[in-house]
C-alpha cells in the first residue's frame, strides 16, 4: 500500500505510521527530484496482515470516522476523533526511534534538494 503523506512531523501522520506498523512493515520514500524539495513523501506498507485483530479494529474505526465526517455534525466528528486520539507519550515510547529514522530520511532528502535548488533570484 502506498500512502501520500505531508509533513512527517505532524502528529496525525505519526499516529498513522504508529497504527500501520502494528500490522505491516513500514518505510518512507521520496520519489523523484521534483518532489524532493516538498514536504510530501510516501509511506509504503508491505507485508500487511489484513486479518490481524489490530487491522480489523482500525478499519472499523476508520469507517466510523468516515461516517461521522460525512453524515454527522462537526461536534460529533470532533468527539469521535477525540475518543480515538492516541497518547503522544505512549506513541513516542513505542516507536520514537523508528519514527525518527523514517522522518530523518524524508527530511534529509528535502534538505538536500532545497540546499541545491537554484531559486533564480
Amino acid at each position: 500500500m502506498v500512502v501520500l503523506m505531508h509533513n512527517a512531523e505532524c502528529f496525525g501522520n505519526i499516529c498513522l505510521f504508529y497504527t500501520f506498523r502494528m500490522f505491516a512493515s513500514i518505510t518512507s520514500f521520496k520519489p523523484d527530484v521534483q518532489e524532493q524539495r516538498h514536504s510530501s513523501y510516501h509511506m509504503i506498507a508491505t507485508h500487511i496482515d489484513s486479518q490481524s485483530d489490530e487491522a480489523k479494529r482500525m478499519v472499523q474505526q476508520w469507517k466510523k470516522e468516515w461516517h461521522m465526517a460525512t453524515f454527522g455534525t462537526t461536534e460529533e466528528y470532533n468527539a469521535q476523533l477525540k475518543d480515538n486520539r492516541l497518547d503522544v507519550d505512549q506513541v513516542l515510547a513505542d516507536c520514537g526511534p523508528e519514527l525518527l529514522r523514517m522522518a530523518t530520511h524524508v527530511w534529509a532528502s528535502q534538505h538536500d534538494a532545497l540546499f541545491n535548488k537554484h531559486f533564480g533570484m
